[in-house]
C-alpha cells in the first residue's frame, strides 16, 4: 500500500504544473480615443518646428547653389580671359552667369556687340575671328532656379570713388529688365565686392558675401529680420 502511494505521487510530480492563468486587460474605447487624441496633438505642436527645418535648409542650399554659380563666373571668366556676370530677378527665384557685354574697352576679344547675342559658338568664332574654343567658352550661359518657397531679398556692390570713399549701390533696383544690375568676374580673378540677400517663406535670411580681390565669395549663418536690419546699419 505504502509503494503503491509511492508510485503514484512520483507520477502525479512528473506531470507538467500548470501555472495559473493572468488574464490581460484590453484597451477601452476611451483610453484609445485618449491616446489618439494625445498623438494629434504632439503631431500639431511638432509639425511648424519640421517644416521652419526644411525651410532652414532650403535657404542654406540656395546660399550654395549662389555661391557654386559665383565660383564658376570666376573659372570661366579666367580660362576665357572674359569678363563674366551673375545677375538674378529680384524678388524671384532665378539667376543666370553669362559673360559681360557692357562695353569695348574692358572686353575687346569678340568685337562688336551684335555679334554677341546669339549663343552659337561657330556663328561667334566666324565673326570675330577667335578659335572655336574660345567662342564656345564666351558663348557658355548657366541659368539656375533656387529651391522651393526660396528668392532674392536684395543685393548691393560696393565701391571706392575717386576720392577714395566708399560707395553702396542696389543692384535689384532701377533696372530696364527683369534681372538685376550685374555682379562682374574679371580675368585676373577679381571680382566686384558684392553680395546677395536670400529668403525662405518664413521671412528668414541667409547672406552669401563676394570678396573683391580674391573673387571667392562665403555664406553667412541664418539670420532672422533684426540681423538683417543691422548689417544694413553697418
Amino acid at each position: 500500500m505504502w509503494a503503491a502511494t509511492k508510485q503514484h505521487q512520483l507520477r502525479v510530480d512528473r506531470w507538467p504544473r500548470r501555472e495559473p492563468r493572468v488574464r490581460r486587460r484590453g484597451m477601452t474605447l476611451v483610453e484609445l480615443l485618449l491616446v489618439l487624441v494625445l498623438l494629434v496633438l504632439v503631431g500639431s505642436l511638432s509639425a511648424p518646428l519640421f517644416e521652419g527645418s526644411f525651410a532652414t535648409v532650403r535657404l542654406r542650399r540656395g546660399t550654395d547653389q549662389v555661391l557654386a554659380a559665383w565660383s564658376e563666373a570666376r573659372t570661366r571668366s579666367i580660362e576665357a580671359g572674359l569678363i563674366y556676370q551673375f545677375r538674378f530677378q529680384p524678388e524671384g527665384n532665378k539667376f543666370r552667369v553669362e559673360r559681360w557685354t557692357g562695353g569695348l574697352d574692358e572686353d575687346p576679344l569678340l568685337g562688336e556687340s551684335t555679334a554677341l547675342e546669339t549663343e552659337d559658338a561657330e556663328a561667334v568664332a566666324e565673326a570675330t575671328g577667335v578659335s572655336t574654343e574660345e567662342a564656345e567658352l564666351a558663348s557658355w550661359t548657366l541659368e539656375a532656379t533656387l529651391p522651393e518657397q526660396i528668392s532674392f531679398s536684395s543685393a548691393e556692390a560696393v565701391s571706392k570713388d575717386e576720392t577714395g570713399q566708399r560707395q553702396v549701390m542696389r543692384l535689384d533696383q532701377a533696372t530696364s529688365t527683369e534681372w538685376s544690375e550685374p555682379i562682374l568676374f574679371y580675368p585676373d580673378g577679381r571680382a566686384a565686392a558684392a553680395s546677395v540677400l536670400l529668403k525662405n517663406n518664413k521671412e528668414v535670411f541667409c547672406r552669401a558675401t563676394l570678396r573683391s580681390l580674391t573673387g571667392v565669395g562665403r555664406a553667412s549663418g541664418i539670420l532672422g529680420r533684426d540681423d538683417v536690419s543691422s548689417l544694413g546699419s553697418q
